[in-house]
């Protein structure tokens, strides 16, 4: 039985949130990317002297300024649920019997420091997934759970690759004098939004695999009373 010292806090509701925030920049990225499509054949046909109905143009326009306005808050949120659920599970890691490599608090902070943002969350994510593969590994909770880590360098590495795409078309999209750099622009929203699809669903692929992970290790770790009381408590924070 766990001792009382052990206090592994709940984590699947900040898991669900991030999931949801995740799911939502998918399908933003999807319509960005067929919005940014749209208005590259109104450029196009701009350029051939083939004038579209100026509704049209204004129509395509409005559709994909709400998109992008819908993307940059979904960013936020997602990169809010996401660092909230991240943090708490390095937390529960401390919590556990196993050495760890950082600070709880570097779950967060790594993501905002200069040059250490490009490696020490995916430094944590690893350790996550290997220092629980290690607590569990034989336990029959676990089966089929543990050892599921390539998601995570390939969801690391297309993030890394996106985050340079998305500022090459911030500076892009500060001089947009001519239709050929608007064409430009439009074009590179699209190679950036299908490059984000597929990095915003293994990031979903990664957080679903580790919750299920986090679900065994509060079973396991957590006494049984423990686990009874929170049942009747309030909803996890």
């Amino acid at each position: 039985m766990p001792g009382p010292t052990l206090r592994l806090r709940p984590n699947a509701e900040r898991a669900n949130q991030a999931i949801y925030a995740l799911y939502f920049l998918v399908a933003v990225q999807a319509g960005l990317v067929l919005s940014s499509l749209s208005e590259l054949y109104l450029l196009h046909r701009i350029a051939a002297d083939d004038i579209p109905d100026p509704t049209l143009i204004n129509l395509a326009d409005t559709i994909f300024q709400g998109l992008i306005a819908a993307y940059l808050l979904g960013l936020v949120i997602a990169a809010t649920t996401f660092i909230r659920w991240f943090r708490r599970a390095y937390y529960n890691l401390h919590e556990l019997p196993v050495r760890v490599d950082h600070g709880e608090g570097w779950a967060a902070g790594a993501w905002f420091v200069p040059f250490l943002n490009l490696v020490r969350p995916y430094q944590i994510m690893q350790e996550l997934y290997v220092k629980s593969d290690h607590l569990l590994r034989g336990h029959p909770l676990a089966e089929g759970l543990l050892g599921k880590r390539d998601t995570i360098g390939i969801w690391w590495g297309m993030w890394v690759i996106f985050s340079i795409l998305s500022r090459v078309v911030a500076r892009m999209s500060d001089n947009l004098d001519t239709i050929e750099a608007m064409q430009t622009s439009f074009q590179l929203d699209v190679v950036l939004y299908t490059w984000g699809l597929p990095t915003a669903y293994l990031a979903i692929l990664v957080v679903k695999r580790y919750s299920a992970i986090e679900w065994v290790l509060r079973t396991v770790f957590t006494p049984e009373e423990t686990l009874i009381v929170e049942s009747f408590g309030p909803r996890e924070r």
